[in-house]
């Protein structure tokens, strides 16, 4: 019985241990000194400016608890060239949530989801889907030349862009980063 239950305990735990988790970027941002409104204000703007449409980006606004909650979308270009890794060029869709409090805020970058373009008269997708922390572009089966290579590319430009957008909001939020007027005698 003791056998049985160690076991049992054994797969569990290396089951739990071999789960992968969705890529997912945060970090907290100091600003001393600010109310939860005036960040909130600033990064509503930094949204509004950054996007095409911030009416289709904002899927939660709610500045009485300092939360935003924003999708959006990059383009992607694999990088091995047009020729041989074209078909993996696309979008990475991603959610963007700003958590503010009293002189901080958190920034949550994450759910990265590659999507290839269409291939013309292709029968075969060659997105990637959800972005996790696996060592290979599929759970299962095989795993193109090409593929291998993106997937960790993809990666690495996800979290490059984290950091580009932080730093972008970090400045908005910097006095007004230049994106509101906050003098009065205009």
């Amino acid at each position: 019985m003791k056998k049985c239950l160690f076991i049992l305990l054994m797969l569990i735990s290396v089951n739990v241990m071999g789960q992968e988790e969705p890529l997912q970027c945060d970090t907290v941002i100091q600003a001393p000194g600010k109310s939860v409104s005036e960040i909130y204000t600033s990064v509503k703007a930094w949204v509004a400016t950054s996007f095409n449409s911030a009416n289709d980006v904002i899927q939660m606004d709610d500045p009485d608890n300092g939360i935003l909650i924003c999708k959006g979308n990059f383009k992607y270009d694999a990088p091995g060239g047009a020729m041989t890794y074209g078909v993996l060029d696309g979008w990475v869709n991603f959610t963007l949530q700003v958590q503010v409090r009293e002189g901080r805020y958190r920034i949550t970058m994450g759910n990265f989801t590659h999507e290839a373009k269409p291939v013309p008269g292709g029968s075969y997708d060659w997105s990637l889907g959800l972005i996790t922390n696996r060592k290979r572009a599929k759970a299962k089966g095989v795993v193109d030349f090409r593929q291998k290579k993106t997937w960790n590319d993809l990666k690495v430009k996800c979290k490059i862009k984290f950091m580009e957008m932080t730093m972008s909001i970090s400045q908005a939020t910097e006095k007004g980063g230049g994106l509101l007027d906050t003098h009065d005698d205009w």
